[in-house]
Order: C-alpha cells, then structure tokens, then sequence
C-alpha cells in the first residue's frame, strides 16, 4: 500500500470514528428537564445534587440533634383526631423506612422538578361540586402538575408505588404508545385517580392527567415550545445564584388571578347557601321550635361572618399582590445555605398608597457605626413610610365609625391625650430609617428582661426635641438626666424595679430608646469607636452581610446565642412554674385534708340524723301509747319538737357538707387534670422543646440583605451551620 492510499484510509477510519463518536455522545448527551416541560407553569422548583447536599445536610450537628427529638409526643398531644394521627403516624414510618429511602434515593438522589400548570378545572365547579366527586375535583386540580426526575432506577415506579400506599395486589399498569413513547397508567384502588408516567431518555416524567403526559412527550420532540424557552423562567433566571443547586419561581400574577377566580367562585356558592336558608319553605310554620329558629339563625351569622371574611381578605389580598408579577427563587449548599429571591414587580400597577414601598431605593446602613458586637438581634430597614402607613390607619378608623353621629374615633381620643395632631406634631419628627437589636435577656429579676435598643431616623430635629420636650412634661415623672461622654441620656426609673429603665438619647441622626441605661451607654461606646461594632464582627461578616455597602434591609440572627437566651428563659420559667407546682401541691394537700373533714363530718351528722329519726319515731310510739291509756304526753311532744328542729338542722348541715364536699372534689378533679397537663407539658419540654433548641445551638448566624434593583426586590439570605 502506498502512503497515499495509507493516509487515505487513516482519514476515513477517523472520520468513521469520529462520527460513530460523536453519534454516541449525541445519543447518550443527558437530557435538560426543561427541555420536556412545556411552557406556562404557574410554579417551578428544581433541585440538582440532591444525594450529595442532603449527605452534607445530614452530617451536620443541627441534623443530628434533631433527630433526637421525639415528634411522636408532639403528634399525640396534638388536637388531631385518632385517624388523622394513624395515618401522619404510617406515612412518617414509610418515609423512614430503608427500604423506602433507597427507593426515593434512586428516584431523586440526583436531580428533579416539579412543575405547576393552570389547573383543568372551571372555578364555577366549586360552586356545585358534589362531596362524592372530591376525587373528581382534585384530580382535576391537580391533572396539570408534572414530577420529572433523572432517575437512577427505572421501571420500579409501580412497585414502589404500592409497597408506599401498602397495596396487598400488585398495580397493573395500562400502557399507551404516543409519538414512539410508552406511557404507564396506574389506577389508585378506591379512587378515580390516575396516575401516569413515561420515561423520556434518562428522565421519568410522572403526571395524573393523560393530557400533560401527552404534552410532556411532544415538548421532548419539540413539537411544542419547551419550557427552557418560557419567558418567566427566563426572567427568574436573569438574577438567579451563580452557581446555583435549587431554582425556581412562582407567578405571583397568574396564581392571584386563579386564587380571586375560586375563591370568588366559593363566595358565591356560600352566598347562595345563605339566600335559600333564608328562603321561606314550605314545612315551614309559625309552630316551628324557637330552639331551631336560634339554630338556624347562628349557623345563618356564622356563614355570613365567614364570607364576609373571605372578601375582606380577597380585597385586602389584591390591594396588596397589585402589580406583583414573578418570584424567582435559586440558591446552593457549600460552606452555609445561600438563598436568592427576586421579586419582580410592575410599577405601574402597584397600589399607589405603596408607592413609596417600591421605589425607595438603597442607601448606606450608618446604624451599624452604633451597633456593638455582642449583638444576638439586629434589624435595620429605611423604606419606613410612616404618612402612608398614618393615612392607611385613618382610612380603617373611618370605615369603622361610618355613619355613626359624634363618633368619638380612637383617633380623636389619641390626639387629645396626647395635646398635639399626630400628622402636623409627631410625623414630621421622624425620618424613614428604623430598626433595633438584642443584646441579651436578663433572667434574674421577677421576669425576664430583654437588653434592647430601639432607634428610629429622625426628621426634623427641632420638631423631635420639642416633641420629647411635650412627651416629658405630660407623661414622664421624674425625668433624671445624666450626660455619658457628652451625650445626654434622659431616663426614668420604673417601679418595678429590676434595673429596668426608660433610657433615651439622640446620637448623631437617630433617636434611641431602651429598657437599660447601660445598653444606651454600650451604644455610646461603639458609636465613639471604644468598642467594636457589629460590623466588624466575624459572625457579621461570615453571612456576607458586609460585603455590600448599600441596602433596603438588613436582619441578622446569631442563631446558637439567641437559642441560648431562649434556653434560659425556658429554665426560668421551670424555675417559676416549679415553684407553683409546689403551691399547689400544698393547696391540694390541704383540700384534701378538709375534704376528708368534710366526709367526717357529714357523715357524723348523718349518723346523728337517723338515729334523731329513730328517737322520733320511738317518742310517737311512746305518745301513741301515753295517750290511749289517758296519760299526758306533753314532754314526749316537747321532745319531738326538738328533734325535728335539730333533723331540720342536720339536714342544712348535710346539705353545706355536700356542697363543700363536691367544691373540694371539683378542686382535687382540677388538680388531677392540672397534673396530666404537667405531665405533658415536661414530656414535649423534655421530648422536643429542649433537643429543638439543642439542635438551634449549633446553627451559627442567619443573615438577610433585601435591596431594589431595576424593578425587582432582591433577598439574599445566607445560614452559616456548624
């Protein structure tokens, strides 16, 4: 073979091997989700990585710890009925089972979505649903929702459907072939629900509705427009977390909009209710039981009170969701738990009384130059719009008192206590910056004390000095002043005691207030830079709440510290409630001791009472006799007077006995609830409280940033763990 016939036949045997190559990395490419859900889902989550980030979840202390408590104690105390509490009970015991969790491993260790659509269902079927065809509703309801999941197994989807519903038969599949696809339904025994589900490559779709399946299946061949191409998840990703393990939105517009549509739908058939109640009828008469009538009646208010509600509710719900469109969602696990939520929103939609909400834009958190390091709670935000919020409250006030001649409002009674117009006196004194923090909560006093400063921006100086001015001369007795490194600190020592004050002072822009002196003192100290800030704290700066400059919000949590302070306000309170405990366990001791008197007692005077009956009714035989044989009887008489006067007193002594008697009863009954409720109070203290808050200990900070940018709200929250 010559070279060039060599040469020739190389390049062949690689084109042939590249194409077979590249054929087989066409055919085994993994297949996107979003490339077989078609488009217009109301709600999308996606979860990538699960197998590893729920191992990385469970090797943590928080996870470990709250394994150790006992959910059962709680589910057992709770208000649910005994079949309720079966069936929570078996479905926990099923998710726990291993073989279960090696199954839902298989199905969502690596990565799956679910998928909401507009639900098939016309809103007016609420309105004369039958309760036998519930399963109807819901099916329907639900008959536009999809499960995706890349699958580890395949083919097991039946069985472990009904090793997980605890089927005794095995569930035979019905199957349909669409565009080259098989698709399996399953019927769920005793229903009319249809459960449905097609493998797609390396991916298992699972549905209810034949429908969806059907649609999922042309997606995939591109049929139709597929889901990556959706216009709202598009924009929920513009904004989303780089790199992200868990995505998702929610289409705040579409989901109001069908929320308003049903619920409106439920109103009118409740409304209807009402009316034929109303209605007379036919069996109807004037005879009718009045017990029935009141009923009737009651039954009649409740119903009207209820819909009442829920369109008072629906128009406060679409005041509030006016011009909200989508929440994007997406976030990861690596060192701590990042969350990412981006509401979009349009500005001309919004309620105007909002207006202020959604335009105000960042600015530089100054509070944190105040806020010292030892900080359990901090919170700071500066969209406050407090004449919005003034106008909204007389609106309310108004509506309230309509029609109603020389109605005295809370807010008339308000401004004249006070002596000055709130919106011409007060408003004015304050700015739009407002928040607080924790310091810690002192526990040794007769209760708990929380260490913590309130601050508000103030607005017009002049107008806030004078309004503190007023506020003292009328309210405050005995102002003390005392000037702590040329701040001045006005505060009045409360009667309770305890160290506990009304401290106040303006430091730089802000107005300060608190319960403690010293906390506005250690306030003064970091302002000054003779303490460290919160702001240069490790535990700050670890959930990335430093590393922007400018903000909307700001919430910060030292989890494990603020569970400490819960711990002992919660040893506290044992402390205190073994105390009563001991009270009435003497309380009871010495009731009973008077309740065996009283059983004494009144059995003494029953004992006395039938033998005073006896000496009646042998006195009347003795009279009885005296008086045939001619002989007076005059003493015997006297004497059976006074017996029966003495029966008559016995009687009324028996009676008291018995009335204290079933007191003291009522009392020792009381005392034996009081003790089950004890018991079961330290069973869930013991059995959840306590390892709940073991396992909140060791979470370390919990950090919130909220900002506006360019017609979205932005939150990024962040939870460092141990």
């Amino acid at each position: 073979m010559s070279v060039k016939r060599t040469i020739i036949v190389i390049l062949i045997v690689l084109v042939v091997i590249g194409a077979g190559a590249g054929f087989f990395l066409w055919r085994g490419k993994a297949q996107a989700i979003e490339d077989v859900l078609p488009q217009g889902a109301l709600f999308y989550v996606k979860f990538s990585d699960v197998d590893n980030n729920f191992s990385a979840i469970k090797s943590t202390a928080f996870w470990q710890s709250m394994q150790t408590a006992r959910w059962d104690h709680l589910l057992e105390k709770s208000g649910f009925s005994q079949h309720q509490k079966d069936l929570l009970k078996s479905i926990g015991e099923k998710i726990a089972d291993p073989s279960t969790a090696a199954v839902l491993k298989e199905f969502f260790g690596q990565e799956f979505a679910l998928a909401f659509y507009p639900p098939a269902t016309d809103p007016g079927e609420i309105a004369i649903l039958p309760e036998e065809d519930m399963y109807g509703f819901v099916r329907k309801m639900f008959s536009n929702v999809l499960l995706v999941t890349r699958a580890r197994g395949k083919g097991i989807f039946v069985d472990f459907l009904a090793r997980f519903l605890r089927y005794d038969t095995k569930l035979q599949p019905e199957t349909e072939d669409v565009e080259g696809y098989t698709l399996h339904y399953v019927t769920l025994p005793g229903t009319n629900l249809r459960i449905g589900f097609v493998n797609i490559h390396d991916l298992l779709v699972i549905g209810i509705d034949e429908h969806i399946l059907e649609q999922s299946v042309r997606t995939s061949r591109r049929e139709i427009p597929a889901f990556s191409s959706d216009a709202h998840l598009r924009r929920s990703r513009e904004r989303a977390m780089v790199p992200s393990e868990f995505d998702g939105y929610w289409n705040m517009a579409e989901i109001s909009a069908y929320t308003d549509q049903y619920l409106g739908a439920l109103v009118s058939r409740m409304e209807e209710e009402i009316r034929d109640t109303a209605a007379p009828q036919e069996e109807d008469s004037p005879e009718r039981d009045e017990r029935d009538e009141r009923d009737e009646g009651q039954g009649e208010g409740n119903t009207r009170q209820n819909v009442e509600s829920i369109k008072a509710w629906l128009t406060e719900r679409t005041r509030l969701a006016a011009g909200l469109d989508v929440l994007g969602v997406s976030g990861r696990w690596d060192d701590m738990l990042a969350l990412k939520f981006d509401l979009y929103f349009d500005r001309d939609k919004v309620n105007p009384q909002k207006s202020a909400t959604y335009s105000c834009p960042a600015a530089t958190n100054a509070t944190l130059a105040f806020i010292p390091a030892d900080a359990i709670v901090y919170q700071w935000n500066n969209c406050l719009d407090l004449k919005a919020s003034w106008d909204e409250i007389k609106q309310e006030v108004a509506a309230a008192h309509a029609g109603v001649e020389d109605a005295v409002t809370p807010i008339n009674a308000l401004e004249t206590v006070l002596d000055m117009n709130i919106k011409e006196d007060v408003l004015p004194a304050f700015g739009d910056e407002m928040g607080g923090y924790l310091k810690d909560v002192r526990v040794g006093t007769l209760f708990p004390v929380p260490e913590f400063l309130f601050f508000i921006k103030i607005g017009d100086e002049a107008k806030t000095k004078e309004l503190l001015t007023r506020f003292e001369d009328r309210f405050l007795e005995h102002v003390r002043q005392e000037e702590y490194n040329g701040i001045p600190i006005g505060y009045v020592v409360s009667p309770a005691g305890g160290d506990i004050e009304l401290a106040y002072c303006i430091l730089d822009k802000y107005l300060l207030f608190s319960l403690s002196r010293p906390v506005i003192k250690g306030v003064i100290d970091t302002y000054q830079n003779r303490a460290p800030s919160l702001a240069a704290s490790d535990a700050y700066k670890a959930v990335h709440l430093a590393d922007h400059p400018q903000s909307r919000a700001i919430q910060f949590i030292r989890i494990d510290e603020a569970a400490a302070a819960l711990q002992n306000i919660l040893t506290w309170a044992k402390t205190r409630q073994a105390a009563q405990d001991a009270q009435k366990e003497a309380f009871q001791k010495g009731s009973a001791q008077r309740l065996a008197d009283v059983v004494k007692e009144m059995g003494s005077q029953k004992q006395e009472f039938e033998e005073t009956k006896k000496r009646i009714a042998a006195l009347n035989d003795e009279i009885e006799k005296l008086e045939s044989q001619q002989v007076d009887a005059a003493m015997q008489h006297a004497e059976v007077q006074q017996s029966q006067e003495k029966i008559q007193a016995l009687e009324a002594g028996i009676a008291d006995a018995r009335a204290r008697q079933k007191e003291l009863e009522e009392i020792r009954r009381g005392y034996d609830r009081y003790l089950v409720e004890r018991k079961n109070r330290e069973e869930i203290e013991a059995n959840v409280v306590s390892p709940l808050l073991k396992s909140f200990m060791s979470l370390r900070s919990w950090g919130v940033r909220t900002t506006l940018e360019t017609g979205a709200f932005e939150s990024n929250v962040f939870l460092k763990v141990e």
